[in-house]
């Protein structure tokens, strides 16, 4: 896999820091599923869940992230560890099996949360010191939803988590106006419902959003949910609410508002407040001109996330 470099500045030298592949034992596994929730703002639902019907086999940990999505997370502890394949059969298990994992997260979660996973949606991450070529050939062919993490371990005590490789599901609607406009075939979601009841303005204004947020680079992820869009890295850093009756969008970001502050009219902090998507910040777009002054936010939002 590629190779990277960091070094500690001084006043005029640098000297390189030491890092190293990371070898996946019991105790790193411990360690991810103990912080879960700021690592990939997943819910820890059950450690080395066992799968039911005389299968020998388990989960190594199973989750909930943060747009309800069930997660399984698959450890490589081997460069010929088949993790990605044992993941994969893993996904075609859950979806003849979603009663088992349904009851895990009531009992763990609450019949609330149980009721609002998106169940169409199951995701697999992978996690491993490194890749080869024929791992990141076999998660580009495939139409599931899995992301391929790699940590490193560096001499002065950091780890660092690096998304190399993801494939998403095909997107349950198309983001291209002229497919969106009388498509009685995505009317199934709200969102493609909001869309198709949404004036042209609102759906320019909803397209120059979403190219926006993609061209940020080119590992994020778009997610279409039941009632937003979430826009990702490893974690969200937008979600987007279409609002047809109120002729805006919604967009809701993860932002250090005393740092960055907020932005007087189409702003607003929602720590404390029932919305949809995930994030602090609650933008409200109703113009063109509206997205350009938000853009430093979503910006700040993106880098963090």
């Amino acid at each position: 896999m590629g190779d990277f470099k960091l070094f500690r500045i001084g006043d005029v030298h640098v000297k390189e820091i030491e890092n190293r592949s990371v070898v996946i034992e019991k105790s790193l596994q411990t360690l991810i599923e103990h912080n879960l929730l700021e690592m990939f703002a997943i819910r820890l639902i059950k450690s080395e869940a066992a799968l039911g019907d005389g299968e020998n086999d388990h989960i190594d940990t199973l989750g909930v992230d943060e747009n309800n999505l069930p997660v399984m997370i698959s450890y490589k502890r081997s460069t010929n560890d088949n993790a990605i394949n044992r993941g994969i059969y893993l996904l075609d298990w859950f979806s003849g099996n979603r009663d088992e994992c349904e009851t895990l997260i009531t009992d763990r979660l609450g019949k609330q949360v149980a009721d609002s996973i998106e169940w169409a949606q199951p995701r697999l991450i992978c996690i491993a010191g490194d890749y080869n070529k024929y791992d990141l050939h076999l998660v580009e062919r495939m139409n599931h939803n899995i992301d391929l993490i790699r940590l490193r371990q560096f001499d002065i005590g950091f780890l660092m988590i690096e998304l190399i490789k993801y494939s998403n599901m095909a997107m349950p609607i198309s983001l291209e106006k002229q497919n969106i406009i009388g498509r009685s075939d995505t009317a199934g979601t709200s969102v493609a419902s909001c869309l198709q009841k949404a004036e042209a303005p609102l759906i320019d204004l909803f397209q120059s959003l979403s190219y926006y947020l993609l061209a940020l680079g080119d590992d994020v992820q778009r997610i279409t949910l039941q009632d937003y869009v979430a826009f990702k890295r490893i974690k969200n850093f937008a979600s987007v609410v279409v609002d047809p009756e109120d002729l805006n969008l919604k967009v809701y970001i993860k932002l250090d508002i005393g740092r960055n502050g907020l932005l007087k009219n189409i702003s607003k902090a929602v720590k404390d407040t029932d919305h949809a998507g995930t994030g602090n910040v609650e933008i409200t777009l109703a113009t063109m001109e509206e997205l350009e002054t938000a853009k430093p936010l979503i910006v700040s939002s993106f880098e963090t996330n």
